[in-house]
């Protein structure tokens, strides 16, 4: 009996020596969240809260539910490139690399997306043929906005029926894995990595 206690003691400590060495030495930080919402003014609220060290950019878009795509104006697309939001992704074997975004071409519309074959339709149900096509996703992921485009201001203004929302770039010193719970009532969290570039 007191072999089995000498057992499960031993292996409990080698589980939580195991877990603290993940979390001291493999645990790579991330500095970054993004959040998107219906209501402007949960995120200003959560934005209140931040530690005044931190960086954050506010845009507005308009969302496409049903293919999870976002609609920005050139003019809001540029201000997410300032915290390193937007990123343009390659790949090197298995591995994704991020490279931030810092100009938008000239040529709009410009989808950012995996798939180049997707349809986007304006609130008309006219389709939207964009110019060029790039694998470029909100943060360091595609799985909660899917699709980005991107359109001059007269075009932005055919998406009017679709619902406003509110994105926010955060850049602080904290974690944003130990704070990410912080932000779970707004309708699309995520962590992204502006210094893994």
């Amino acid at each position: 009996m007191k072999k089995l206690i000498a057992t499960i003691g031993l292996l409990a400590a080698i589980i939580g020596g195991g877990f603290f060495a993940y979390e001291t030495f493999r645990h790579k930080p991330v500095h970054g969240i993004i959040v998107l919402d219906y209501d402007k003014q949960k995120i200003d609220n959560k934005l209140a809260q931040l530690d005044k060290d931190a960086k954050q950019v506010q845009v507005e878009g308009k969302w496409q539910d049903d293919n999870h795509l976002l609609v920005l104006s050139q003019e809001e697309a540029l201000k997410l490139t300032t915290l390193k939001a937007l990123n343009k992704v390659t790949t090197e074997k298995d591995h994704f690399l991020f490279e931030p975004v810092t100009k938008l071409p000239d040529q709009l519309p410009l989808l950012f997306s995996k798939d180049s074959t997707i349809t986007v339709t304006d609130d008309a149900g006219e389709t939207i043929t964009p110019n060029q096509t790039e694998y470029v996703v909100l943060g360091d992921s595609s799985m909660f906005v899917s699709h980005i485009l991107v359109t001059d201001n007269a075009m932005y203004q055919k998406f009017q029926n679709a619902p406003t929302i509110h994105i926010a770039a955060i850049r602080s010193n904290e974690d944003a894995s130990k704070v990410i719970t912080d932000y779970k009532d707004l309708k699309i969290q995520q962590m992204y990595n502006p210094d893994n570039q």
